[in-house]
This record gives structure tokens, C-alpha cells and sequence, in this order.
């Protein structure tokens, strides 16, 4: 960006934020990044249909923020000219069809990357009408995860079946070691949140089960 003239010092930090938090590009080994489908598309979108898209008219607009700061262009004049640039571009919108990168297999709607607390995962724009999550495999949406076994336990909170939870989290940080995870939760989530350690044999541990053995 500072070899092409775009953006300043103090910006580059949230431009990179923004497009990682909006899943517009990937992070690979040793931090380095490349585009994600959906940023892909939404340049693809964007560049020549808009302006302000276009790295000229970002190298030229920082130009003249320079000009401003040397007392050489009038403030008035470079916003006034940027507000008309963005308005008749933001005017074509109406017209403009996006294709969803990854649309939700089951409503249609765009998939968007979020993280999570066990990592990323894929849920649908569409929520809360629309409640579909898939896993993330590298930087793409995964298969949907089949249902877990019944097994006929039920949840001492409200009553409906728990299921057994198995696998392995992804690292929350560079460095981190996977660590993997057994326990116990309501099927009735989110409306009940009840989760029960996995005893020794295979079975939840149940709060008064833990005072017992306390005892």
C-alpha cells in the first residue's frame, strides 16, 4: 500500500482489520495473506464499474489530502468533488446483481466467515430466520456435520436428550496446539445451555454426582 501511495500510516492498520474481519482474504503461513473468494468477488464487483474502486482515483485522492495539508488545494473543493465521485457511483447500485460466493444450501443467501470460540465457521447472512453453520476448511465453507448420536440421556434442566460432543478445537492463536474436547450439552440449545463433563465412564457428570464424590 505505501509503495502504490495508498493510504497512510496510521490507516493501514484498519484497512487490514477490515478485510480480515470481513473475510475478504485469508491468513496463510506466516501471516501472509491472499484473497478469499468473496473478496474476489466483490472487487470484481466494484473495480471499473466504480471510481472510487480504482487505485488512481485512491493515489490521486491521498494526492490531494498532501495538497491540502501544503495550503496548495481548498478543503471544500477535494470533499465536494470525493461526495460527488461517491454519489454517482453508489447511484448504480440499484442495478448491480452479486452473486453470492457461497450461497446457503438451504436458503440461498450469502455465507459469511466468522470466528468463533472453537475457530472459524460459516453461518448464513439470513439469521436469525435462517440458522444454517457449517465448519471452515481452510478458508472455505465445509460440510455440514451429521447430527450427533441420540443417547438417551436426558437434561436434568429441561428435560430434552443431551449429546455427547467429540473432537478436537482449532488453536486460538499462532502456536497454540489443538486441544480436544468431550463433554456433554442440551439438544435444546440455545435455549437451554446446560454442558456436563464426560465421566471416566463415558457418561455425563452430573452437578449432584460431583458433590457426592466430594463428599
Amino acid at each position: 500500500m505505501e509503495r502504490l501511495g495508498i493510504g497512510r500510516p496510521s490507516t493501514y492498520a484498519s484497512i487490514l482489520e477490515n478485510i480480515t474481519s470481513r473475510s475478504y482474504v485469508i491468513e496463510g503461513k506466516k501471516g501472509f495473506l491472499s484473497p478469499a473468494p468473496i473478496g474476489e468477488k466483490i472487487r470484481d464487483a466494484l473495480v471499473s464499474r466504480f471510481d472510487f474502486a480504482e487505485l488512481a482515483y485512491t493515489k490521486g485522492l491521498e494526492d490531494q489530502l498532501d495538497e491540502i495539508a501544503e495550503g496548495r488545494a481548498v478543503y471544500e473543493d477535494v470533499v465536494r468533488g470525493a461526495w460527488n465521485a461517491l454519489d454517482g457511483g453508489l447511484s448504480k447500485l440499484d442495478t448491480l446483481t452479486i452473486t453470492p460466493a457461497h450461497p446457503c444450501p438451504e436458503c440461498g443467501k450469502a455465507l459469511t466467515r466468522r470466528k468463533g470460540q472453537h475457530g472459524f465457521f460459516w453461518s448464513c447472512t439470513g439469521w436469525p430466520d435462517c440458522k444454517v453453520t457449517l465448519p471452515d476448511e481452510k478458508g472455505q465453507p465445509g460440510k455440514k456435520k451429521a447430527p450427533a448420536p441420540p443417547t438417551g440421556i436426558m437434561c436434568p434442566s429441561c428435560g430434552k436428550e443431551l449429546a455427547r460432543r467429540q473432537g478436537t478445537s482449532k488453536p486460538k492463536m499462532k502456536g497454540m496446539k489443538p486441544r480436544p474436547y468431550d463433554f456433554y450439552s442440551c439438544t435444546g440449545f440455545p435455549k437451554c445451555e446446560a454442558k456436563f463433563q464426560t465421566g471416566a465412564d463415558g457418561k455425563p457428570v452430573f452437578e449432584n454426582q460431583t458433590k457426592q464424590a466430594a463428599e
